[in-house]
């Protein structure tokens, strides 16, 4: 199994992540002037905008945005894997039915045919009186 690290595991601007790499951001935040014009902030790592510079707070939402679309898309992922897996449990526990079934009948089936007399006339008045001592 894969190991992760902490900041795989909460947002990039979590505070969690902000105790690691808080010089990063105050060094950003130091373009404050700039910042609300959309103009020197830092730049946003998507191939879709490659060639936008966006405010501080601008890439905090686009990232904040993109850590909510990639979670939902592990989340939609990790439900269809559990839903192929309990399509699978659920055809080898029909599959262990059927054959549960079949042993079961044959077996008593075989039983039932190996029982002595179970095809003969048996006179009982006659057993009882030999029993008796008639």
């Amino acid at each position: 199994m894969e190991a992760m690290e902490l900041s795989d595991l909460h947002h990039p601007n979590c505070k969690i992540n902000r105790a690691a790499g808080g010089a990063e951001m105050g060094a950003l935040s130091g373009l404050g002037g700039l910042g609300g014009l959309g103009l020197g902030g830092e730049r946003r790592e998507s191939e879709s905008s490659d060639s936008l510079l966006l405010s501080p707070e601008a890439a905090k939402a686009t990232e904040a945005v993109e850590f909510i679309a990639e979670h939902l898309r592990n989340e939609d992922l990790y439900i269809q894997t559990r839903e192929d897996w309990k399509y699978v449990a659920m055809v080898i526990d029909r599959l262990q039915l059927y054959i549960f079934f079949i042993v079961t009948t044959a077996g008593t089936v075989g039983i039932l045919m190996d029982a002595p007399h179970i095809f003969e006339y048996v006179d009982q008045d006659r057993i009882i009186e030999i029993y008796r001592g008639k």
